[in-house]
């Protein structure tokens, strides 16, 4: 029973309170990856249209830096520019699975806009895919 009590004033751990805040701003996180991203000019001859997320977010901590990295999984709807090579190419407008990289530094959650295409997050996480700036 005293242990039961004592859990209602346990402070949480750092992590837990960092992943409980990257979800409770996961929608303007999201919004400032998707900017940055679509600034990126990548992939080449596709304009951003939306991202949708899937899925839970999965955490870890990068070996070398020591910093909380989410990877979040998304749906990307893309537009093939006009005039461009692949105006008329009716799969480049398909949505596609990709990977938001966001890390934690003094206090707060950033991104860079990078993604990685076509890997789950699982997969990303397994391949070791992702370099913090």
């Amino acid at each position: 029973m005293f242990q039961w009590i004592r859990s209602w004033f346990r402070k949480p751990e750092p992590h837990a309170v960092a992943e409980q805040g990257f979800r409770a701003t996961l929608d303007n996180l999201l919004q400032a990856w998707f900017a940055l991203a679509a600034a990126r000019g990548k992939p080449k001859y596709l304009l951003w249209k939306s991202a949708e997320s899937l899925g839970e977010v999965v955490f870890v901590v990068e070996v070398e830096s020591q910093r909380l990295v989410a990877l979040q999984e998304l749906l990307v709807q893309w537009e093939a520019e006009p005039d461009s090579p692949l105006a008329d190419v009716p799969q480049a407008s398909e949505p596609r699975r990709v990977v938001a990289i966001f890390w934690r530094e003094g206090g707060t959650w950033q991104t860079d806009g990078r993604a990685i295409m076509i890997l789950s997050a699982q997969q990303v996480l397994e391949q070791k895919r992702f370099q913090l700036p």
